[in-house]
Parts: C-alpha cells; sequence; structure tokens
C-alpha cells in the first residue's frame, strides 16, 4: 500500500524555510490554525505564512485546532475560529480536532464530548469541508469510544515502534521528535495511509484503511526481533491491524502482538531472527510481567510485559528499556530477561 510521511506544524516550529522542506521530500502537512475560542489572540501566529507557502509550493495541507471546549458553545465557537482563518481556502487533508486537553474537555463525560465533537463537525461540514478527529490512543481508547466517531476520519497518536490502537485510522502520529530541512528544532511526524488529496478531490473512494494484504511482506533483508521494524524497514505497513490479518492470513490463529507470535511471523517472512547471549546495551529484552517502573513506582500497561524491547542503559542493578532511544522504562535487573 502506499504510505505517506506527513508532518505537523504550528508556530512552535518557528518560521519555517517552506522550500527546503519541499526539497526534502515532504509533500504534505497539517497547520495548526490556533486554540480555542474564535478570538484573534488565539491563533497560531505562523498560520497564515505556512497556509500560504504551502499552497505557492503545491504542498498539500490540511489543519488542526487544538480543543479547550467545555460546552456546545465553545466547540461551535472553535469551529468558526477555523473557518475564519481558512477564509474559504480548498484542503486536500480534513479538518481535524484536536481532542486531547485534561484539564478542560478530557473532565467531562464520554457523552458530553461526542456532543462536542458533532457540534464541531456540523458547523465544518456545513462549510463544505470533511472532519478528523486527532487524539492520542489513551484518548480513543477511553474517551471517544462511541459509534458517532466512525462518521469521521480517525488521528491516532502514539509514540511508539508501531500503532497498537485496534480501529481504524487514517493517519498515525508516531514521534515529536522529526527532523526535516527548513525547520529548526524537532517536527511532529505522521505516516498516513489514505490518499487524502485524491479523496477530497473526488478521484478516489474513501476506502478503509489498513487494506487486506494481498501478497505476503518478503523480509528476507531484515535481521532482527521486531516485527513491527521489519515491516517500516523493509517499506510495509506496521500498523497493528495490518499484522492482525497478516498473521491470520499465515495462519497464526488469536493474534495478540506477543513477541512468540512476532517471532514466528518474521521467520515466516524470511527475516533473520537475531538471538541475544548476554545482557548488555541493544540487547532485546522482554520484562517480567508485574515488573515496577522505578521512576513512577508503578506497574506498567498490559501490553508493555507481552512486547520486545531494546536495552538503552544499564547500572548497577537497573536496566533502561525502550524502542530505539526513546525510553519507555526503568526496572530492576531482576525484571529483565533476553528475547
Amino acid at each position: 500500500m502506499n504510505m505517506k510521511k506527513v508532518i505537523d506544524v504550528s508556530k512552535h516550529q518557528g518560521v519555517i524555510d517552506w522550500n527546503s522542506v519541499k526539497g526534502s521530500g515532504i509533500t504534505d502537512a497539517i497547520l495548526r490554525v490556533g486554540y480555542g475560542d474564535n478570538v484573534v489572540s488565539q491563533d497560531d501566529g505562523q498560520f497564515e505564512r505556512n497556509i500560504t507557502e504551502c499552497k505557492r509550493l503545491g504542498i498539500n495541507v490540511g489543519v488542526y485546532i487544538y480543543s479547550y471546549a467545555m460546552n456546545v458553545s465553545q466547540a461551535r465557537s472553535e469551529a468558526e475560529h477555523v473557518l475564519r482563518l481558512l477564509g474559504g481556502r480548498t484542503l486536500d487533508y480534513p479538518v481535524y480536532y484536536d481532542l486531547e486537553d485534561a484539564n478542560t474537555t478530557g473532565k467531562l463525560s464520554n457523552g458530553q464530548i461526542e456532543q462536542l465533537a458533532e457540534e464541531f463537525a456540523k458547523t465544518i461540514e456545513a462549510a463544505g469541508y470533511v472532519v478528523g478527529i486527532y487524539a492520542n490512543k489513551y484518548w480513543w481508547t477511553t474517551k471517544l469510544t462511541g459509534s458517532v466517531y466512525n462518521k469521521w476520519e480517525r488521528w491516532v497518536a502514539q509514540y511508539y515502534s508501531e500503532c497498537t490502537y485496534s480501529g481504524s485510522y487514517g493517519m498515525w502520529q508516531y514521534g515529536s521528535d522529526g527532523r526535516v530541512n527548513g525547520i529548526n528544532g524537532n517536527v511532529d511526524v505522521n505516516i498516513c495511509y489514505k490518499d487524502y488529496p485524491a479523496i477530497l478531490s473526488g478521484q478516489k473512494a474513501n476506502v478503509v484503511v489498513p487494506p487486506e494484504p494481498s501478497e505476503l511482506p518478503d523480509l528476507r533483508g531484515y535481521t532482527g526481533i521486531s516485527i513491527a521494524s521489519a515491516l517500516k524497514q523493509c517499506g510495509y505497513d506496521n500498523s497493528y491491524s495490518y499484522r492482525e490479518k497478516l498473521a491470520e492470513q499465515l495462519g497464526i490463529a488469536g493474534y495478540r502482538g506477543t513477541a512468540e507470535q512476532n517471532i514466528t511471523m518474521l521467520r515466516k517472512l524470511g527475516a533473520v531472527v537475531q538471538a541475544n547471549d548476554e545482557l548488555k546495551i541493544g540487547a532485546a529484552v522482554r520484562i517480567a510481567s508485574g515488573a515496577r517502573d522505578l521512576n513512577t513506582k508503578s506497574t506498567f500497561a498490559k501490553y508493555v510485559y507481552d512486547n520486545t524491547y531494546t536495552v538503552i542503559s544499564i547500572k548497577n542493578d537497573t536496566v533502561v528499556f525502550g524502542v530505539g532511544s526513546r525510553i519507555t522504562g526503568k526496572v530492576s535487573i531482576t525484571n529483565v530477561k533476553l528475547a
């Protein structure tokens, strides 16, 4: 399937050299219009310049607004905020409603949040735009659980080696530490699984993604122990939904993303499974079920005990582990075993 790298930006990226951005191969961007109610002081200070430059250079664009809404009238005001700044411009991606603020919207019931989303969407759609909802995986699995969200596009944030959200989605934000020519410092990076520019222009049907695997991936060029990394490295979709379908095609029943199932998939697809015989930096490890994070003093989410990680550092009797250079946690060495 065709996957595309998309960046999302705001005034926090400063003045962007969009010529250099495009020269680096980036062709799609989601721009923040601002945050909260429809007041000028809450406009994103770089939005007008960003969208003007993207339009000039032919970079496909969508927009998002960060919500602080606590009631329906505020949700309507946030939609009007978006429409004021768009000024009738056409978009290549949806208008995304960013729902993640724990201190405002997050204090409402799930039903109340649905009402806000519906009011926002009604106002945006009346102006002729496609609506999307952005949220992190926690919100998608605990707050944005109603069937009403099936009416809109989903954009999921999960800073991990894979997106483990089990529902359908069109875009995955996998990190905030991307580096792109023309942007000073870090930038949010995403993988888009839908051809939104074609869909919104009517050239292509809006299909559910990720699709069923049509042929088995060839992973013979990969050496390691991560199926998600293997698929990504070899140019395939590495989402959890895709791996579920792939496992079924490979005859692996009841796929839950366990290390044993993932290793089986790797071997069936031709990868060289790299074994470790020494606990050291860079070793592949698993964390004992129930082990506590020494930083937070609490247990991890269940998926942590089911996945394989890399040792980032070892000091005395403690091990820091994570995905790549991104830290997941710190545990006693007695709770770590080689994968």
